[in-house]
């Protein structure tokens, strides 16, 4: 009794001592875990589909980028402001000019009374042997796109540093002015339609010089009058070159018919300026 007791005791000892880890007969089958952890697998984005292409009519961008930072281009207005020529000035409007050359260098400024009438105050001088203040009218009797037609009346007062009787080849016969010049004109001028066109003038007056202090070269000619007058032509052209909306150059050339035995028979000149607007 005994024993089968005892072999019963060691019977289930055996079998409990096999059920102490039952898990490990299934670890057994399983492959060791791995040190390293797995990420789990993100879905995959759809393709992008194809950009569509570009129009023939469309420029490659970097022209489509000049062209939306350039800037607008702006257009002056034309220059017509003439003082030699017949361009009127238009009503309160100043222009000026300053000149030299030969035989005469000044300076004239011009107020626009209307838009037809101009008023202009000046001196000219013979280089100091001769200085003359001068004021003047124009009447611009038609203006066209083109074309100007206009009437201008001038008188000058004239002061000499040599007496008459000493200057015998000097101011007064190179000019043929004497101390007060009467000098009337008409003007023609002409201008394009092109941007800053280079306007053309032509300018023909009559000029009565009135001499206060005649004298007699001949000892038995008499007593000279009070006063006498002197007739001369003067015919000038020239062109006025603009250098922007306000300014130009001014190019003449005259020539004076002088009509008194005391003065020269021809006196050619030459003048070069500018000329601008306020």
């Amino acid at each position: 009794m005994r024993r089968f007791v005892f072999v019963t005791l060691c019977v289930s000892s055996y079998a409990a001592w096999g059920q102490v880890a039952p898990e490990a007969e299934w670890e057994a089958l399983e492959p060791p875990p791995s040190s390293a952890k797995v990420a789990p697998a993100e879905p995959l984005a759809p393709p992008a589909p194809p950009s569509p292409p570009l129009p023939a009519s469309v420029p490659p961008l970097p022209n489509r980028l000049r062209a939306s930072v350039r800037q607008p281009i702006v257009r002056e207005d034309p220059n017509r402001v003439s003082v030699n020529g017949a361009f009127s000035l238009g009503q309160w409007k100043r222009a000026q000019t300053l000149y030299l050359g030969f035989p005469f260098l000044g300076i004239r400024l011009g107020l626009g009374l209307t838009d037809h009438i101009d008023l202009f105050i000046g001196m000219d001088s013979f280089w100091g042997m001769m200085n003359e203040p001068r004021a003047s009218v124009r009447w611009s009797v038609w203006q066209g796109q083109n074309w100007a037609f206009a009437a201008v009346l001038e008188a000058g007062w004239a002061f000499f540093n040599t007496r008459p009787a000493a200057d015998v080849h000097g101011a007064r016969w190179l000019s043929g002015r004497r101390n007060y010049n009467i000098v009337p004109g008409v003007l023609l001028s002409y201008q394009s339609d092109a941007h800053r066109a280079t306007r053309v003038f032509f300018d023909v007056r009559y000029q009565g010089a009135i001499d206060t202090e005649p004298f007699q070269r001949d000892p038995l000619g008499g007593v000279p009058p009070t006063a006498m007058l002197g007739n001369n032509a003067l015919f000038r052209v020239g062109v006025e070159l603009p250098l922007s909306p306000r300014s130009s150059v001014v190019f003449g050339l005259n020539l004076d018919a002088h009509f008194r035995t005391e003065d020269s028979v021809m006196m050619p000149g030459l003048q070069v300026g500018i000329v601008t607007a306020l």
